[in-house]
């Protein structure tokens, strides 16, 4: 996530804005690099946490040391509620939660947003400020569970559906060029299909697309006979609930 953020600060256009960063191990060379985590955050306005679940301790713990006044601290941390990143960090931080996903990178990102407190000014600009590079959702704290487990997981399940059509796709002896540019044309040609019709529901296209007794209709009852709803409802809880365990 944080290197998709990095892509995301350098594709911004004129903002206004400076950027700074601390990692241990990745290098940026288009963003300066703070000295020290106490450097970056005495010059920063915005804080954003591009850390990793099992650094959050290590890296947090040595925020709250010193006064950082009322700052504003973003987390895309999936399983960090706002009320334990509070324990965190110092007391007059301003918390917001969000949680874009590595489309982030190509300013194509659904990105959820929750603020502690959505009258903020500051907070409010920002968010407004987002809103030019990203689709922003404001949800409540409680459905980021849900939300996480279709949005911020969904390019991953996409992508394996994608990749047995790629399987599938080796009797044409294409290269693995054709065969992606193939399948970005099949999904382009989906989504501006989908785009095309605003007003009718998916079914109501999945019928547009199938002919009664054609190929896609038999390859529609396969899926319908492996009860496809059922395994991708069971799918999309499991995330919500391994979502619902991180978070403690």
């Amino acid at each position: 996530m944080a290197k998709a953020i990095y892509t995301w600060f350098t594709r911004i256009p004129e903002h206004g804005c400076s950027f700074s960063y601390l990692s241990k191990k990745s290098r940026f060379d288009t963003l300066p690099r703070a000295d020290s985590l106490d450097a970056l955050l005495s010059s920063s306005d915005v804080i954003f946490l591009g850390v990793k679940p099992q650094d959050i301790d290590s890296v947090l713990s040595k925020t709250k040391q010193s006064q950082r006044w009322s700052k504003i601290v973003i987390s895309p941390v999936a399983w960090l509620s706002l009320e334990k990143l509070r324990s965190y960090v110092w007391e007059q931080a301003r918390l917001v939660r969000t949680m874009p996903n590595l489309a982030l990178a190509y300013g194509a990102s659904v990105t959820w947003w929750y603020a502690q407190d959505s009258t903020d000014a500051d907070i409010w600009l920002l968010k407004k400020w987002t809103w030019t590079m990203w689709t922003v959702v404001e949800i409540e704290e409680d459905q980021f569970h849900d939300f996480s487990a279709i949005y911020g997981c969904g390019p991953a399940f996409l992508l394996k559906i994608f990749a047995s059509f790629s399987n599938h796709s080796a009797a044409f002896a294409w290269s693995k060029k054709e065969q992606r540019d193939q399948l970005s044309l099949l999904l382009k040609w989906t989504l501006a299909f989908l785009d095309a019709h605003p007003e009718e529901d998916i079914p109501a296209l999945i019928s547009k697309v199938a002919s009664r007794g054609g190929v896609t209709q038999a390859w529609l009852e396969v899926l319908d006979e492996q009860n496809i709803d059922n395994l991708l409802s069971d799918v999309f809880q499991t995330a919500s609930r391994r979502s619902q365990e991180l978070s403690g």
